[in-house]
């Protein structure tokens, strides 16, 4: 049954790659290796339990190339760098990623 899944992994792994390829719409790096695709968001957020209007910065990407970051890791997106708050795989290749700015 096992062998059953690996043809679904592979169809999933391509399928993800197409996304990343058509969707991305910002450039990422990672302690200053290759540059790689990612979407990029940055929708208002309630901060303080609405008390303060903010924006919370998220990127999508491969799993493969965000899924070992940490909390608190530094990412660079379109020369922007960023904190990683929180790391969410969703179990199907991808990996969202909610971000804080740094401010210099």
């Amino acid at each position: 049954m096992v062998a059953n899944i690996a043809p679904f992994a592979a169809i999933q792994q391509r399928t993800n790659a197409a996304v990343m390829q058509r969707l991305a719409n910002a450039v990422a790096r990672v302690d200053g290796g290759e540059p790689f695709g990612v979407i990029f968001e940055s929708p208002y957020g309630d901060a303080f339990g609405g008390d303060v209007d903010s924006r919370s910065p998220q990127c999508k990407g491969s799993a493969e190339m965000l899924g070992s970051l940490q909390r608190g890791a530094a990412i660079s997106i379109d020369a922007t760098t960023y904190r990683v708050q929180d790391v969410e795989p969703d179990g199907a290749g991808l990996v969202l990623v909610r971000l804080i700015q740094e401010i210099d």
